[in-house]
């Protein structure tokens, strides 16, 4: 059914016209004051669907601003590539000689029980330098050990001082917090001459160390050549021998055809004679 006077269809259920409020739009009799009061009072207010429908509306809106601004920020990030790993390039200034002594110095210090070494600590360490935050073995690599070692343990920490004692020019420091380098004091011309000393004998030895070495490679020189006096003397002795072994064939045979009447042979014999008598001598 109809509402007769705005056309709204009706249900089974609606006295009145809910759009344009028509009282008794089915044709029953209106109600009394009070229960329009009541209906009234019951029914939903469309002020009231009104504002809530606002809101929902509002939460949509905000919900797509969201997830439009997310799409976008996504679709413009751009990818970051990982950084290419380390290569003589940029490590050892493409020197591919030190950049494999470095990859052979960090695979053996490369231990998960020990101190393990960078592989960019040890392109540093190949061509005798130091970094800070290097450890105590990394420094002693490059500089030997310390004349002294001063260590102080505090609820900090733990601090050391290296001290490279010099001449009158003075000492060296490096100072370490928690095993770790942190400080470079470059008073006198120590470690400079450690490096100087490594360069010629291989090692970064103090004065005695150096002293020792030399010793010792001036008596290993001295052996070797003991060694090739001895070689050149043995040599020397099989060759006479071996001449002495030729003069006295050469002559046993002029005594042969001296004895089968060959006159001429004579002056052979007396001359390697002579010379046997030589080469005993």
């Amino acid at each position: 059914m109809q509402c007769p006077i705005c056309g709204y269809l009706l249900n089974d259920l609606d006295a009145d016209c809910p759009r344009c409020l028509a009282l008794g739009a089915r044709g029953i009799d209106p109600p009394t004051t009070a229960q329009s009061d009541s209906r009234a009072a019951a029914r939903p207010s469309r002020t009231a669907l009104s504002a809530t429908s606002k809101i929902v509306i509002l939460m949509g809106i905000f919900a797509i601003a969201i997830i439009v601004t997310l799409s976008l920020r996504g679709a413009t990030d751009t990818y970051t590539p990982p950084p290419p790993p380390p290569s003589a390039a940029t490590l050892t200034g493409g020197d591919t000689v030190l950049f494999a002594k470095a990859q052979a110095l960090a695979a053996a210090h490369s231990s998960p029980t020990g101190v393990i070494w960078s592989l960019e600590d040890c392109a540093q360490l190949v061509q005798d330098k130091v970094a800070l935050g290097m450890s105590f073995d990394e420094v002693e690599y490059v500089y030997g050990k310390p004349d002294k070692d001063n260590c102080d343990t505090s609820n900090s920490g733990t601090r050391d001082q290296f001290v490279y004692v010099g001449d009158s020019s003075g000492n060296d420091y490096l100072y370490f917090e928690n095993l770790r380098l942190t400080t470079i004091q470059i008073d006198g011309r120590v470690l400079g001459r450690r490096l100087l000393r490594k360069a010629q004998h291989g090692h970064a030895g103090d004065d005695e160390t150096i002293e020792m070495q030399a010793e010792s490679d001036a008596a290993t020189a001295v052996a070797r050549q003991d060694d090739a006096a001895l070689r050149a003397l043995e040599d020397a002795n099989h060759k006479s021998e071996q001449k002495l072994a030729n003069d006295e064939k050469a002559w046993n045979d002029a005594v042969i055809r001296r004895d089968l009447g060959d006159a001429s042979a004579q002056k052979t014999v007396d001359e390697y004679r002579q010379k046997i008598t030589d080469d005993e001598k």
